[in-house]
């Protein structure tokens, strides 16, 4: 879910859903998530560690809890309205779910521009980037993260999400 592949496109310093940060700077800029029947959160953005065609994800520190987490920016921008309230369905989906396999949803937030979701934050992100940092994995670890994916896909069963 972190993930997002890459980007092409014109980079500003000043924007932080186009500025190339992978290089550790932060962004330092302040999301407040505003959920129903919750009291809102206030989220620091930091450094970029993944993006997408739609976007970035950066690292983020509640400010008003410590946790660190993940937030998924989506550029909305030039976007149809359709395709906007598709987003916004997913992420009443996304809420809904809660298994130990799946990233915990914490919150969105959106403006004109921008869709922001909140992630609980993965340290080692996929097992595929696990893979890639820290070369060849042995059976046994193997064996878990395939447990986790079967149990995060038997969960989607149960939901009605796959078939």
């Amino acid at each position: 879910m972190m993930n997002l592949g890459a980007t092409s496109g014109n980079t500003s310093a000043s924007d932080p859903l186009k500025r190339d940060s992978f290089d550790g700077s932060s962004v330092r800029q302040t999301l407040i998530i505003r959920e129903e029947g919750k009291p809102p959160g206030h989220f620091q953005l930091g450094n970029c560690i993944g993006r997408g065609q739609l976007g970035s994800v950066y690292r983020a520190l509640n400010l008003d809890t410590g946790q660190i987490v993940a937030v998924k920016r989506l550029r909305l921008e030039g976007s149809k309205e359709d395709e906007v309230m598709t987003l916004m369905r997913e992420v009443d989906l996304v809420k809904r779910l809660s298994h130990p396999s799946m990233v915990k949803y914490e919150g969105m937030a959106r403006d004109q521009d921008t869709l922001s979701i909140v992630f609980e934050y993965a340290e080692h992100g996929s097992p595929g980037q696990t893979l890639k940092a820290f070369g060849k994995l042995n059976e046994r670890l193997v064996a878990s993260y395939v447990i986790k994916i079967l149990e995060g896909l038997h969960y989607f069963v149960l939901s009605g999400l796959l078939l």
